[in-house]
């Protein structure tokens, strides 16, 4: 059976996808899916590294009344990743930004 109403589980990425949820890391989105050919945005490659690395659980810093990505965001700009007047959390990212995400929360980690 599958983690998502849209994945099957002979693609290449659904023993990731299962892992993922099965250490909290993705949950998906309200209606059972996964979206897997949709772009990732800035604020969710944040939140799935911050979680991969046990910074970030899922009632990581919530803030009342705030939107979900808020104590992301916060967290990326109080560690320096982002400077708070450019960070668009909704942007659509790269490979190479998502690569940066990673490295700089393996650094901080490893302070």
């Amino acid at each position: 059976s599958s983690v998502f109403n849209d994945v099957i589980g002979d693609e290449w990425f659904y023993p990731y996808a299962k892992a993922g949820v099965g250490y909290d890391i993705i949950q998906g989105y309200p209606d059972g899916s996964f979206k897997p050919a949709q772009n990732i945005i800035r604020v969710e490659a944040i939140k799935m590294a911050l979680e991969s690395a046990g910074i970030a659980g899922p009632s990581f810093g919530s803030v009342s009344g705030a939107e979900w990505y808020t104590p992301y965001e916060n967290w990326a700009v109080q560690n320096g990743l982002y400077e708070a007047d450019s960070f668009v959390p909704g942007q659509e990212i790269t490979r190479g930004e998502a690569s940066y995400i990673i490295v700089k929360i393996i650094e901080i980690v490893e302070e």
